[in-house]
C-alpha cells in the first residue's frame, strides 16, 4: 500500500535510494541526503521541499528522480539563474 508520511520529520536522515509513493505534505526534508531517490510520482511533494535537502543545496542533484513540473523549474532557474 501506499504510505501516509504526511507531517513526518526526516531531516537530516540519509535517504539514499529510497523510493516515495505516499503523502509527502509537509514532510521536512532539511538537509535530507536524497541521492538516487524516487520522487518521480509523487504530486504532493513541492519544490521547497526538494531545495531544503542537502543534496540541492550542495548541487549534487544527478540520478534524482523528480516530478516533471518540479524538474522543469529547477531546469529553468539553472539555466536562467537570477542576478
Amino acid at each position: 500500500g501506499v504510505a501516509n508520511l504526511r507531517g513526518l520529520n526526516l531531516s537530516q536522515f540519509n535517504l539514499t535510494g529510497c523510493q516515495f509513493l505516499g503523502d509527502l505534505t509537509d514532510v521536512n526534508f532539511t538537509d535530507a541526503v536524497i541521492s538516487k531517490c524516487d520522487f518521480g510520482w509523487l504530486s504532493n511533494i513541492t519544490i521547497d521541499q526538494i531545495k531544503s535537502t542537502w543534496n540541492y543545496k550542495t548541487g549534487r542533484m544527478n540520478g534524482i528522480k523528480l516530478p516533471e513540473e518540479i524538474q522543469k523549474t529547477l531546469d529553468a532557474e539553472k539555466n536562467n539563474p537570477k542576478k
